[in-house]
């Protein structure tokens, strides 16, 4: 029986015909309630015949659409008659599933084009191995993977289609007999249901099956995702089977040379006839298929790692004055950026170190949590003009002082006092120490007492209140440029988190960054800053990459460098670059969460959707309160369709981000996809109002102009943005709410006008 449009399946209506198969018939449908577009099966007829059986696949569905994977397809409702008295439609009397709406191509579809690149072979069987680990995980088996279950999605996802079918179809074909029957479909009825040609030995066999069963599945796709050709298909379904059983298939380097010899492997590992030599868990197979796509990714693993290395903690404030600790960590930081010019020295940056603030850990057990081989501790006895001053250097490995020294000295030897415990460090660490002179240190103590307060101020975020001090600095020494570079450094953030018009904040930051080239033209952060500007204000992305690579060939310890740099390839939709960027910039901060959340961001815009989820849940774990990260994870799951999981992430980076528009956008554009208007517009209303008391980017308002799906207002809210050079139009490449404008020539024309590379 095949549905007409218009027909109402409760408050689903029916729109198109997409497709029919061996279960039953796929129609495109509206959710009238939540105003989304949706998918639904509807079951042939003698599937249903079995109330028991039928009820079983009640169970096993309900447990896949928990599962909430962005690789595997979303169910939204289930309606059987069995489980729902008969009150299932209004005018059809039917047993449906209705699931999320996938656009794009079957993976059969794909491969009609022949094999497929590395790259997005690659891509695409991550996402699948992931998915399928997630259902592992859970203990459900998908039994049936083949191409036609598997939708590719334009923008390059994979979702896996059918979990729980699988098992309703072997259900309800069951024989008496241990032998397995062939169906007209192709399709083996046994203990276990499959399809000739992707189904495992065992299940060919009619045995029992567990997670290794999908991983052959798995295998017997990418031979065919790596050659074009089918790995088992015969004349007959009974040569098929035989083939599945008994034939050892040829490397697929045989047909494609070019091909990574580790993914060799993983086909030949998940293809074993016998399941005990295949992974014994599908996260395993995850694992695998991230190495070798980051070591065919042409960016060269990190040889940090062998590099001597050391974490510098916050020295201990022993004065009688608790708000000597602005000296106390400004000490600290020049001590660490004296080690950051050692040659060949790994130096774990400051945002890391500074989370052990004030806490009593085993520093061998810090040393381990900062990747660092040594540690360096101390504290500072401040008395009017005399410092007490002790340190020691401590080996990871074992505990054991490496090195340590108590300095009485006056605050006029402060400066030599630091660069003499940075030198000892160096020499007893076997690295050469190349500070520079000049300008490195102020000309008086007032200013470096100026700056130390501005930078104390900057690290708490009160950049208002840094600038005071650093104009400061600047006055007391014109001619002081890590003075400038603090200055430059407030500003930027002034205007990246909107607490200044774009147009106000980066020019001045511009003006003291030249003035700090002037000064100190080798210094990084001035190089890094510069570039960085380059990028978000000027979309000079030409000369905004050359400047980043200057600043990590001067300084391949400043990890702040790398970020930045990460950051530029990410919009620029250069994730893979990008992700081995943050890796870099990580292994130097390890512990900033901001940068955590950047990569598990840019995981997500590359397809690696457990990867980012674990990474974003892992940059968590450091500030569950932290309002940015819980907005990226909002996100995410806003794209994968699961609105109340997103709405409860945003919500709570809302009541933590004291008003940043975008965060509140966020929320906004939730509110209007989840089809609840109302609360969506609210908040644009409030945010109009805010305006007109400071400054709000017009991009926050563009957002929800989209989720409320007002195209021509947000272009609008577009070319007020681009007027204000709003500092978030640079993600228009990488952020997935832009995708409903992209087909608009007024998007391509704005992309063209902020000199975007083709």
């Amino acid at each position: 029986m095949t549905l007409q449009p218009g027909t109402r399946l409760g408050h689903y209506e029916i729109t198109s015909l997409l497709g029919s198969g061996g279960m039953g018939e796929v129609y495109g449908a509206k959710d009238t309630k939540l105003g989304r577009d949706v998918a639904i099966k509807v079951l042939r007829e003698e599937l249903a015949s079995d109330p028991e059986r039928l009820r079983r696949f009640e169970q096993e569905a309900r447990s896949a659409s928990a599962l909430n994977h962005p690789n595997i397809i979303t169910i939204y409702d289930i309606r059987l008659r069995q489980g729902y008295g008969g009150q299932v439609g209004k005018t059809e009397d039917v047993d449906f599933i209705v699931m999320e709406y996938v656009e794009g191509k079957t993976l059969r579809q794909v491969l009609s084009e022949g094999p497929l690149p590395t790259k997005k072979l690659l891509q695409l069987a991550t996402q699948i191995a992931e998915g399928l680990a997630k259902a592992h995980s859970a203990g459900i088996i998908h039994r049936d993977l083949k191409p036609e279950n598997l939708m590719v999605t334009s923008d390059g996802y994979v979702k896996i289609l059918d979990f729980g079918l699988a098992k309703l179809r072997t259900a309800l074909t069951t024989t008496n007999s241990e032998s397995p029957t062939i169906t007209k479909e192709g399709t083996v009825a046994g203990a276990v249901m499959g399809t000739a040609g992707y189904m495992s030995p065992e299940q060919a066999k009619g045995l029992a099956v567990d997670l290794r069963s999908d991983q052959f599945s798995l295998g017997a796709i990418l031979y065919e995702m790596a050659t074009g050709k089918p790995a088992f298909r015969r004349d007959s379904i009974a040569e098929t089977l035989s083939a599945v059983l008994r034939d050892q298939l040829p490397s697929i380097a045989v047909s494609n040379p070019k091909l990574p010899s580790a993914l060799s492997l993983i086909v030949s590992r998940c293809l074993q006839k016998d399941r005990e030599n295949r992974y014994e868990t599908t996260g395993e197979l995850v694992d695998e298929f991230e190495r070798v796509r980051e070591t065919s990714s042409g960016v060269k693993p990190s040889a940090r790692k062998s590099e001597p290395s050391v974490a510098v903690l916050p020295f201990t404030n022993m004065s009688a004055d608790p708000e000597q600790d602005y000296f106390c960590d400004g000490m600290t930081e020049e001590i660490v950026n004296s080690l950051a010019q050692v040659k060949g020295l790994r130096v774990v940056a400051r945002t890391s170190a500074f989370a052990f603030k004030g806490k009593q850990q085993d520093v061998r057990e810090i040393g381990r949590r900062l990747g660092a081989a040594a540690v360096l501790e101390g504290s500072v006895r401040k008395s009017g003009n005399h410092l007490r001053i002790t340190s020691q250097l401590i080996d990871v490995a074992n505990g054991y002082h490496l090195w340590s020294q108590r300095y009485d000295r006056e605050m006029e030897d402060l400066f030599a006092t630091q660069d003499e415990i940075a030198a000892k460090i160096a020499k007893k660490l076997e690295a050469e120490l190349r500070v520079p002179e000049s300008t490195y240190h102020p000309r008086n103590l007032d200013a470096h007492d100026a700056y130390l307060r501005g930078r104390f101020n900057w690290n708490q975020g009160s950049f208002e209140n840094s600038i005071r001090f650093f104009e400061q600095a600047i006055l007391e020494d014109p001619a002081y440029a890590r003075a400038y570079i603090g200055l430059a450094d407030a500003y930027f953030w002034l205007g990246f988190i909107e607490l200044l018009p774009p147009k106000e904040a980066y020019p001045r930051a511009k003006e003291a960054l030249s003035k700090a080239r002037e000064l100190e033209p080798s210094l990084a952060e001035v190089h890094s800053m510069l570039a960085s500007i380059k990028f978000v204000f000027d979309w000079d992305w030409l000369e905004a990459e050359a400047g980043l690579r200057r600043a990590i060939e001067s300084n391949p310890n400043s990890a702040i460098a790398h970020q930045q740099y990460a950051s530029y390839l990410g919009n620029l939709g250069r994730l893979e670059e990008a992700i081995e960027e943050f890796k870099l910039a990580l292994e130097l901060e390890p512990l900033e969460i901001l940068w955590k959340t950047d990569l598990g961001y840019f995981y997500f815009a590359a397809g690696r959707y457990e990867r980012a989820l674990d990474t974003l849940r892992k940059a968590l774990e450091l500030d569950p309160n932290q309002p940015f990260t819980l907005w990226a994870l909002g996100t995410v799951y806003l794209q994968k369709g699961w609105y109340e999981k997103s709405i409860e992430e945003y919500r709570r980076a809302v009541s933590m981000s004291e008003g940043r528009s975008f965060v509140s956008a966020g929320l906004a554009h939730a509110y209007a996809v989840a089809g609840r208007g109302d609360e969506a517009v609210k908040i644009l209303q409030a945010m109009e109002g805010l305006s007109k008391k400071r400054y709000v980017s017009s991009v926050a308002k563009a957002w929800i102009h989209i989720g409320l799906g007002s195209h021509d207002r947000a272009f609008q809210c577009l070319e007020k943005a681009y007027s204000e050079r709003a500092t978030m139009l640079v993600n228009l490449l990488s952020f997935p709410w832009w995708d409903p404008l992209r087909s608009d020539p007024r998007f391509q024309d704005l992309l063209r006008r902020m000199n975007f590379p083709e």
